[in-house]
């Protein structure tokens, strides 16, 4: 029995001075089982808010209506439930209230709110004094305390500091081990793929896939995700970008591919990355560069074959078949998911940016006591290399 329905809803505005109608969301439908972690991803405008706040019910829907049992909680805004002229002690008892606990059940928690938020120093000053960091802390801790059965948190884990963060994750991971169900709106990809077992896209108010998180975000971003160091047709790496193209009588790439012997890579294993192209003109010289994403959209690092200012490489200028690889060093890139873009340049102009071809996974090898990067997987970074360092005893 599902412990939240959603049935044909529907929400519609109308943009100032018009009369013509936008549907933030439209005959959008589906069932939320006991202890699912739903990711809800899509691009700004896709509606992914608009449902939250009608599933929480800070706003009503035009047509269509939501069904749930047990408590509801949300926090769709930094401060939501909370009073600006009350302390942040105050405003514990009263956001617990708007939950339906007593103040006796609110009693029973208060030291635990207060103690993970972190903000026991400032508890007793009004809350309009409080940063929206200390807002967000005081709420997120207050909401995950008053025993809701249904968490809805929209982009909210996204803000504050690291450590902060970590706690909210830890968290999440606590309450889903006790079999709350949470709707996680995020637009990080990493987060929907560690903690959510299902995911929905949505795109322009609807409901564009619903399934797997790796198959969603496969879907959303355009490309294969490794799932356990094997893509979803089982096949091992070498990873290769299937499909053949052109620019126009330029260039041609006949494909990519990650060239190692495991089918995961560990941080401390090097590998290449292969690129095989045709270049089909004389007249002008190829450059290309190769730019590695994360889950998360951000461009890790960049780094090109001819464009390099002050490193004089042999530029590519005659017609032919070319294979380029680039190595890829060890202790660099941190646990995760990735994805290789190309930019082919010719005579030193940008001519397309090939984004998500292919996708690889770095994992953590065997840690050992001895190991210098055994503490590095707890700290969340981007890239993790091995720098040299010198001391001198002055």
């Amino acid at each position: 029995m599902s412990i939240l329905s959603v049935h044909n809803l529907s929400k519609k505005y109308f943009k100032k001075g018009s009369s013509e109608p936008f549907w933030a969301l439209k005959d959008v439908s589906f069932e939320v089982q006991p202890g699912e972690i739903v990711g809800v991803i899509g691009r700004n405008g896709a509606g992914k808010s608009t449902l939250l706040k009608i599933l929480g019910d800070v706003i009503a829907p035009t047509n269509g209506h939501v069904q749930f049992t047990g408590r509801v909680v949300s926090i769709l805004d930094i401060g939501t439930g909370f009073h600006p002229d009350l302390t942040g002690y105050e405003n514990i008892f009263f956001s617990a209230s708007l939950y339906g606990l007593t103040r006796k059940q609110a009693s029973e928690q208060v030291e635990t709110i207060i103690e993970f938020s972190g903000v026991r120093d400032f508890i007793h000053e009004p809350l309009r004094n409080y940063s929206n960091g200390m807002y967000l802390r005081l709420a997120f801790s207050t909401a995950v305390h008053v025993n809701a059965q249904i968490l809805l948190l929209d982009e909210v884990i996204a803000v504050g500091d690291r450590d902060f963060r970590n706690k909210c994750y830890w968290m999440i991971r606590e309450l889903a081990a006790k079999g709350v169900t949470i709707i996680l709106v995020s637009h990080q990809i990493s987060q929907i793929l560690e903690f959510c077992n299902r995911s929905i896209w949505m795109e322009k108010g609807r409901i564009n896939f619903d399934g797997k998180p790796i198959e969603v975000a496969e879907q959303y971003l355009g490309t294969p995700i490794l799932e356990k160091g094997v893509n979803k047709t089982g096949s091992s790496m070498p990873m290769v970008f299937p499909q053949d193209f052109s620019i126009e009588n330029f260039v041609h790439l006949k494909s990519v591919a990650i060239n190692t012997s495991q089918n995961e890579i560990l941080v401390d294993q090097p590998f290449d990355i292969e690129i095989e192209c045709e270049k089909m003109e004389e007249e002008s010289s190829l450059e290309i560069a190769i730019s590695i994403f994360n889950m998360d959209g951000i461009r890790v690092f960049t780094d090109s074959y001819g464009l390099r200012e002050n490193y004089l490489e042999d530029p590519i200028k005659n017609k032919g078949n070319y294979k380029l690889k680039c190595t890829i060093p060890q202790n660099l890139l941190t646990r995760g998911l990735y994805t290789v873009s190309l930019s082919f340049c010719k005579s030193m102009v940008i001519q397309r940016e090939l984004e998500h071809l292919i996708s690889f996974k770095i994992k953590e090898g065997l840690l050992t006591n001895n190991d210098p990067t055994a503490n590095f997987s707890k700290m969340g970074t981007i890239i993790r290399p091995l720098l040299d360092w010198t001391v001198e005893l002055k």
